[in-house]
């Protein structure tokens, strides 16, 4: 009831425009309940369905994880003072690092 009741507080605050953002804590709370509730109640095959979105964030990450592509660090949006704005943040890139995707690209035709 208490995991229930936070996450609809969260998400009421945190629909557009947000208000709050959701941190380390709600996240640790979340997969902590989600563990708990699947080990205690014998739920193995729906925990693993709880499961599949942080494997597929894992195998997405992983060529930043092996330096495969770079990976910028601090990428918030950064203030434009001139439009009182907030604009996306870039990173250079060397020439060398995206070699293997400009090939992979070619291979494919896309």
């Amino acid at each position: 009831l208490s995991f229930v009741s936070v996450t609809l507080a969260l998400l009421k605050h945190n629909w557009y425009p947000a208000s709050v953002f959701v941190g380390d804590t709600f996240c640790y709370f979340a997969g902590m309940t989600f563990a708990v509730v699947g080990i205690l109640g014998h739920f193995s095959k729906t925990l693993l369905l709880f499961f599949i979105p942080q494997v597929l964030n894992f195998l997405w990450s992983v060529p930043q994880l092996f330096k495969i592509v770079p990976c910028p660090r601090h990428r918030l949006p950064k203030f434009n003072p001139e439009t009182g704005l907030l604009q996306p943040s870039t990173f250079q890139c060397k020439s060398f690092e995206y070699k293997w995707l400009k090939s992979w690209k070619n291979q494919n035709g896309t």
